[in-house]
């Protein structure tokens, strides 16, 4: 997922995707994993956003769950369904929901 989106910069640091974009916002992607409850990995993503005035602080934006197989625990906003993220443009649907989330702050 590394490619998710290419706006302006993304750098890999400390474990985070970092996007730097003209609009003075930071937002960071924290990626682990966990067992799920069939033994299978669960990846889990938090997001933030970086503030630095007036003292540095990371606002939590949200997260969400994945499986290998792309599936989410976030609905659409549009409706009842889970969001899978199985192309590029699902992944961009995604992180556009937390862009939109930072500017907001």
């Amino acid at each position: 997922m590394s490619n998710l989106l290419v706006v302006r910069d993304w750098t890999l640091k400390s474990g985070a995707t970092q996007f730097r974009g003209d609009v003075g916002r930071t937002i960071l992607f924290a990626y682990t994993s966990k067992v799920g409850p069939n033994g299978g990995l669960i990846g889990n993503v938090k997001c933030f956003l970086k503030q630095q005035h007036p003292f540095l602080q990371f606002v939590d934006l949200g997260g969400f769950t994945y499986t290998g197989a792309g599936e989410t625990n976030l609905k659409a906003p549009d409706d009842d369904d889970f969001i899978v993220i199985d192309v590029d443009i699902a992944a961009l649907y995604v992180a556009l929901n937390f862009i939109h989330k930072a500017l907001a702050k």
